[in-house]
């Protein structure tokens, strides 16, 4: 059964501005939590069907006890894209692939008063998330993609020089 979780934030910069930060896929570990780094693979970048890697360290003690590690690398596949509106991609791990989590990850970005209102969806699928459900992992997803967005809102508040 998939856990899912979203959290949404006004951030002070207008969607063009967002989302070239998210489109500057190698310079996620700079502000992203758990990107330690990322590179194409193949296919223009943010196209559909384009693929990447990224090295990602494990937000949750329980899941590193169990993954034997701090990070892990994934190879992600972009599904789908929308100008200053919307990514979608898919994580597949590329150790213990049985065990998953495979993880779908989206941002959308929409024009609001004073920013862009960004929101972050985080679900995971397989085994693993299905197991570690009841254990807290929706809150875990939360607070990984709130932190997510501290890390977007602080680089872009650099960026603007507030």
């Amino acid at each position: 059964m998939p856990v899912s979780a979203e959290a949404s934030r006004l951030i002070r910069a207008a969607p063009g501005a967002v989302w070239q930060v998210w489109r500057d896929f190698q310079r996620w570990p700079r502000w992203q939590p758990e990107a330690v780094e990322a590179h194409w693979l193949a296919g223009a970048p943010w196209t559909d069907g384009s693929t990447f890697s990224l090295l990602r360290r494990v937000p949750w003690a329980l899941l590193r006890r169990l993954m034997g590690g701090g990070a892990r690398r994934f190879v992600g596949r972009v599904l789908s894209t929308a100008e200053e509106q919307l990514l979608v991609w898919e994580l597949r791990p590329t150790m213990g692939t049985w065990l998953g989590p495979t993880l779908v990850e989206s941002v959308r970005l929409e024009p609001a008063p004073g920013g862009t209102t960004v929101s972050l969806t985080l679900t995971a699928h397989g085994p693993l998330p299905t197991l570690l459900g009841p254990l807290g992992l929706r809150g875990q997803l939360r607070s990984q993609a709130e932190e997510t967005l501290d890390g977007l809102q602080r680089l872009l508040q650099v960026v603007k020089g507030d």
